[in-house]
């Protein structure tokens, strides 16, 4: 059997840098299933929904120029088995693109857990924005204020948060 879906999620996240190389940060993620078809033998079988929603608060240390760690609480509703669930979780990111882990869950009712691995494209965009902002579409001065930089030439700015 096998199950092909049209999936539209919205992906946003609130940080807040506590010291140098450590944030706080809370996640949310929800997916709604738009089309959905199967590949059965069995005449019964239809589509599960893979729709879902899911907040995560954590921290994240920087322990090296490439890999960070983050650690904290997940809650997650699935919509095909009306399953809510939260529990701890932890990972290695290497980049900000490859992560694995560790999660475990307790389903109401039932414990579940288990390793991860993920790869996620989030920091390819948010360097593509920086890269935008260092080329001189703006920056920000000591005070905060939005200034032009160098009308285009590279300029890096220590005020820049996802700055390396």
């Amino acid at each position: 059997m096998t199950q092909e879906d049209l999936m539209l999620g919205l992906y946003t996240e609130y940080l807040r840098q506590i010291e140098k190389g450590l944030i706080a940060g809370i996640t949310f993620e929800g997916w709604l299933s738009l089309y959905s078809e199967i590949d059965s033998t069995w005449s019964g079988d239809s589509p599960s929904d893979k729709a879902r929603a899911e907040i995560k608060i954590f921290l994240q240390k920087k322990i090296s120029a490439n890999w960070q760690v983050r650690g904290g609480l997940s809650s997650f509703y699935q919509f095909s088995d009306y399953t809510l669930a939260a529990g701890p979780f932890g990972e290695f990111r290497y980049n900000e693109w490859l992560m694995f882990g560790v999660a475990g869950y307790y389903l109401f009712p039932g414990i579940v857990g288990g390793p991860s691995i993920r790869i996620e494209m989030g920091n390819y965009f948010r360097q593509k924005r920086q890269q935008q902002i260092l080329e001189g579409i703006w920056a920000v001065d000591a005070d905060g204020n939005p200034k032009e930089v160098n009308h285009g030439k590279k300029e890096k700015e220590e005020s820049c948060f996802f700055c390396n």
